[in-house]
């Protein structure tokens, strides 16, 4: 896959995993059972980015994205995509940095 068209995906995809994130956080304050509507996006971005969370350091990467995912809680999506942008951004620079130190 072309280098820029594979950003693209993974931005994508990072911005739909922080939507999924976001309506878990409402489900939960809801508290509903969360469990069943997670869509694992996260485990597609780790393999697209060779990231497999299959040792103690990609495990630490692993929780460290799902912190940044958090963040979302803050941002209205009806008004705040370009801030979903700007998060989305943030994480894929955190991942790519986390490729560059392998």
């Amino acid at each position: 896959m072309h280098k820029k068209k594979k950003r693209r995906l993974i931005l994508s995809m990072i911005q739909d995993d922080l939507v999924n994130t976001k309506l878990l956080i409402i489900l939960d304050q809801l508290n509903s059972d969360t469990h069943h509507y997670c869509l694992n996006i996260s485990s597609n971005i780790f393999d697209l980015m060779d990231l497999g969370k299959d040792n103690r350091k990609n495990e630490r990467i692993y929780e460290q994205y799902l912190r940044y995912c958090k963040k979302v809680r803050r941002i209205d999506l009806k008004n705040g995509r370009k801030e979903l942008e700007e998060l989305a951004l943030l994480i894929y620079g955190f991942l790519s940095l986390q490729i560059s130190k392998k």
